[in-house]
């Protein structure tokens, strides 16, 4: 508050004195509770690393993780890079986890997807997880209509079941697809 302010609420000087000093007191104290709040939450913290390999045990540097789902009343979608070593961190708050899932996938591998819904019990969400990508290969087609004629611009979905956990009537989506000129597709 600007001195011409506090000279127009015509207080007495000691209850401008106490005025000021209350102030001084309550930004010093309100500085010290934020910084309670930072470190507080920083303890509330966990992560997941998932480590991606290649079949030899080499870290795949290309890999990247997508994850999806709600923790703590948070709602978490991001995609993450990996690392050097093939690694990937996850910050999270503690607190509930009602689902998350995640895709690791890299150039050429085959993706790896997990899942954790709490419709049965409760979360708990492994420290660490290593994955191993392994090589894929190629997939294509091409879509005709009945009298075998190529189809253009029409779409194709790829899916793939879960890694963990298996479950037989689950599947996500791995690739969302548009044929050519020719109706033909491919994935690799």
């Amino acid at each position: 508050m600007t001195q011409e302010r506090l000279a127009s609420l015509n207080l007495p000087l000691s209850s401008l004195r106490f005025f000021c000093c209350l102030c001084i007191f309550l930004q010093c104290h309100a500085e010290t509770l934020n910084a309670q709040e930072v470190d507080e939450s920083a303890g509330n913290r966990r992560t997941m690393v998932v480590h991606m390999r290649t079949e030899s045990g080499d870290p795949i540097q290309e890999a990247e993780v997508r994850f999806v789902g709600r923790i703590a009343e948070n709602r978490i979608n991001q995609t993450i890079q990996a690392n050097a070593d093939g690694r990937v961190t996850l910050e999270f708050e503690e607190g509930q986890v009602d689902s998350l899932w995640f895709t690791a996938q890299g150039n050429g591998r085959v993706p790896i997807h997990y899942v954790w819904r709490s419709d049965h019990s409760e979360i708990k969400l492994p420290e660490k997880i290593e994955i191993e990508l392994v090589s894929g290969s190629t997939m294509e087609g091409q879509v005709v209509d009945e009298q075998g004629l190529p189809i253009e611009n029409a779409t194709i979905n790829l899916h793939m079941p879960i890694t963990w956990p298996k479950l037989d009537s689950y599947v996500f989506t791995l690739a969302e697809l548009v044929t050519d000129a020719e109706g033909k597709w491919s994935f690799s």
